[in-house]
């Protein structure tokens, strides 16, 4: 069995990215209103350079357009000009960077920029600095989900906005132009911070206060001279979401009509005239006229897989009421079925993607076109953009907090070294799109067909993808013959407290192991995949495409009838792995491993000679398969540490040298080269999460990067794995890819995990069920190929505790 990180959506309650409140984005549309001043033609750039006013407004319409990753870029290059452009406010891009980059969730850069800001802001002369310094924190809070923070710094905007409104109204009365425009400037602020606090009021359920300040929002733009009509237009289709929350489904689409027709006239079909399609889906929904609701949706899904490439996708939210409609009518029309079902399955990979699945596609895309030359421009383009951003996050922590002349030249060193790296990733991005035109593709892919996933599927094979809602959840099927979709009875808000409990018995005290609750994961089953039994006939091969906090249930845990009671009862339950068919120290497992595998002692490498300097002096690219038998440290497990990491050996103990403090941190993985057909990560807990919760994206850190470093899979576990028992799992598993008939990575681990059920003393699913597959799960020959290597073991547990680790 295979667990495969694809495209996860973002859980929230309500979707609030940057200016993108509840899917839709306004203000600021123009640069000159942010200016203060009115709507005017951009000239063109001269001499075939891009100006400093131009990208700005780049940046600003690509915002609008939910195109962060662009809009970011825009800002960087007016970034780099403001400083020679007269008049140019390099303070007001710099904030508006901050929230692209939040919007993009980096919240770490994202929270650089902002403090580096404050102090500027705060003592700035401009009375309208900090109510927006004020709002775009609020919205970086919202983006973070913390919306009580975000409703308080938002209000305190406002409050000030208002002191300056009438500060600006007595002014205005002089006639001067100055103080005109003035005045329309700040209406056109406060316009902005009244939407941001309705938008963040719905988002906490406060519908009344939302409404009172939205209709405030529409009677203030109404007022305003020079601005465009489709403020009026967000402004509608924000109170269209209100009344659909208090149920007036009328007033709701009366509204949305309005707003759509009003956006498309402005904007074209852009991303904000495709939510709007999805909006007024949900507003028929509601009403239980699902052909209406799939009919007004299909429009906004179209624009949505075209701008994929440009924007993220959307919120689970945006998608479920697409997905109840389609399915209620599918259930009614069996003729209508097979097609809805499908479209539903397209739609659900619309769910915004997580930096996991885009590795992962950065990995599979690396090796696509079986050329070495483009897979190593490929790999060098993704170090340099590991490097690229690790150096824009080191600069700004040194910016914040440099003082005097040795910090001051160490700050300009660091900014030359970000220069070359940026450079570099720029140079090798057009030699790549050059030579392999579709690279970019296959890293930003669309969603696939039911008829694409049925073309690479086998007769015995299945691809099982789930998505979970507000209301529901949903599960595929793709086989041959098409798509099966399926409600889930598990809200997204439940998920994770089911897991959870499921998982308690591995949370080893001592040296009992709590029992597992058969019930449950036989319940766990039905809720999951009874849905869709009857799809999964006949199947051999099953891949999960787990997401969010699914990715921390291993699947084999799962029972598929009801259990019998009696000693002997994990040894005799209908564990899934069964109706699947078949696809002591940490030296022993080392050695057994290696000799499974055919490797030579020098391959091997255990103890306090495994250091940071010695891993990288070994040519890692050369070996199919590299095996770390250590301790997986997950963020807070060590004072200061920050990252996922692996315990090596530390070269000095009291060293302050990241190379050589004996922790292989994600960034520093990723920085190595790889050419590995597997990495097993047979350490503890690589893929759980710390401080009690749910680890499913914590293994996005370890394994992305062995992605990022050049493997094609990895092999983590879920929780602290039994020593004794490990042993025999993996020399099992790699005892099993040395016999012809089962060389397939994912099938060898299955048929260890049923030889160890098979045996009452490791029944228990504490001893079999902990290690998950994640990445292409390909075949490993057992003998050398070329001057590739095998194994690199390392380091054992007990010198680990010895080194004080």
């Amino acid at each position: 069995m295979i667990q495969r990180a694809f495209p996860r959506p973002i859980f929230r309650p309500v979707a609030l990215a940057g200016a993108c409140i509840l899917g839709v984005c306004i203000l600021y549309g123009q640069a000159t209103l942010a200016a203060g001043q009115p709507p005017v033609p951009v000239p063109a750039p001269a001499s075939g350079e891009q100006n400093y006013r131009q990208l700005v407004e780049d940046g600003i319409r690509n915002n609008s357009l939910g195109r962060h990753q662009v809009a970011e870029k825009s800002f960087r290059t007016a970034l780099a000009r403001c400083g020679g452009t007269p008049g140019a406010d390099c303070t007001d891009v710099n904030l508006r960077l901050a929230l692209e980059l939040s919007n993009q969730e980096r919240f770490e850069e994202a929270e650089l920029h902002f403090t580096r800001l404050e102090k500027t802001i705060r003592e700035s002369k401009s009375t309208l600095s900090l109510p927006r310094y004020l709002t775009y924190r609020a919205m970086d809070a919202a983006n973070r989900a913390d919306f009580p923070t975000a409703l308080k710094l938002i209000s305190d905007a406002n409050q000030k906005r208002k002191a300056l409104l009438k500060i600006a109204f007595r002014n205005a009365r002089s006639a001067e132009p100055a103080a005109k425009r003035r005045l329309d400037r700040t209406m056109i602020e406060l316009a902005h911070g009244l939407y941001v606090q309705a938008s963040v009021s719905l988002n906490l359920g406060k519908t009344a206060e939302a409404k009172v300040t939205a209709q405030l929002v529409r009677l203030l733009v109404a007022k305003i001279e020079n601005i465009p009509d489709w403020w009026i237009a967000f402004a509608d289709a924000l109170l269209a979401d209100i009344e659909l929350r208090d149920g007036n489904i009328d007033a709701a689409e009366k509204r949305l009509r309005q707003a759509l027709k009003a956006k498309q006239a402005a904007l074209g079909n852009t991303r904000a005239v495709a939510l709007s399609y999805m909006a007024l889906g949900a507003i028929f929904n509601e009403a239980r006229r699902e052909n209406d609701a799939v009919d007004s949706s299909r429009p906004g899904l179209s624009i949505l897989r075209g701008e994929l490439r440009q924007a993220p996708g959307i919120s689970i939210e945006r998608l479920e009421p697409f997905l109840e409609a389609s399915l209620k009518i599918a259930e009614k029309s069996p003729d209508r079925r097979a097609k809805l079902h499908a479209e539903m399955f397209a739609a659900a990979q619309l769910a915004r993607t997580s930096q996991t699945a885009r590795t992962v596609a950065q990995m599979a895309a690396r090796f696509a076109t079986g050329q070495p030359e483009i897979a190593e421009l490929v790999r060098r383009l993704q170090s340099q953009t590991q490097l690229r951003d690790e150096l824009r996050i080191t600069l700004g922590r040194m910016l914040i907090s440099a003082s005097g002349a040795t910090d001051a030249e160490n700050v300009g060193k660091l900014k030359k070294s970000y220069a070359r790296a940026a450079r570099s990733v720029n140079a090798l991005s057009g030699k790549i799109e050059k030579l392999f035109p579709s690279y970019s593709e296959l890293v930003s892919p669309t969603p696939s067909s039911a008829d694409t996933v049925a073309a690479t599927l086998k007769s015995d094979e299945a691809l099982v993808y789930f998505i979970f809602g507000d209301r529901s959840g949903y599960v595929f099927v793709a086989r041959t013959d098409g798509v099966k979709a399926a409600r889930i009875d598990i809200r997204r808000a439940e998920l994770g407290g089911l897991i959870r409990r499921l998982r308690k018995p591995f949370e080893k005290t001592g040296d009992r192991i709590a029992s597992y609750d058969l019930a449950g994961a036989h319940d766990m089953y039905l809720k999951l995949l009874g849905p869709v039994e009857s799809a999964l006939a006949g199947v051999r091969h099953l891949v999960v495409v787990s997401s969010g906090e699914l990715l921390s249930l291993p699947f084999p845990l799962l029972v598929v009838r009801p259990p019998a009671d009696g000693p002997d009862r994990y040894r005799t339950a209908d564990w899934l792995i069964r109706g699947l068919a078949p696809l002591p120290d940490t030296a022993v497992e080392i050695r057994r491993v290696a000799s499974a595998l055919k490797a030579g002692k020098d391959d091997i490498h255990l103890g306090a000679a495994v250091t940071e300097q010695r891993l990288r002096a070994i040519p890692l690219d050369q070996y199919r398969v590299v095996y770390f038998a250590t301790h997986g440290l997950l963020p807070g497990e060590l004072r200061c540490q920050s990252q996922p990491a692996l315990a090596l050996s530390p070269a000095d103990r009291a060293t302050d040298d990241r190379t050589r403090d004996g922790l292989l941190e994600a960034s520093e993985i990723a920085g190595l080269t790889l050419d590995a057909d597997l990495v097993v990560l047979s350490a503890c807990n690589t893929g759980g999460g710390g401080s009690g919760k749910l680890g499913g994206e914590s293994l996005s850190g370890l394994a992305r990067a062995f992605f990022q470093a050049g493997t094609r899979s990895v092999l983590v576990s879920h929780w602290q794995v039994d020593s004794i028992a490990t042993t025999r799992l993996m020399t099992r598993t790699f005892g099993h890819i040395g016999k012809a008939a089962s060389r397939h990575t994912a099938r060898a681990l299955q048929q260890a995990q049923l030889d160890l059920l098979g045996n009452s003393e490791t029944a228990h699913p504490y001893f079999w069920a902990a290690f998950t597959l994640v990445g292409e799960g390909r075949d490993i020959k057992p003998t050398p190929v070329a001057s590739r290597g095998q194994q690199i073991g390392q380091t054992d547990s007990r010198i680990i505790r010895e080194t004080g680790q």
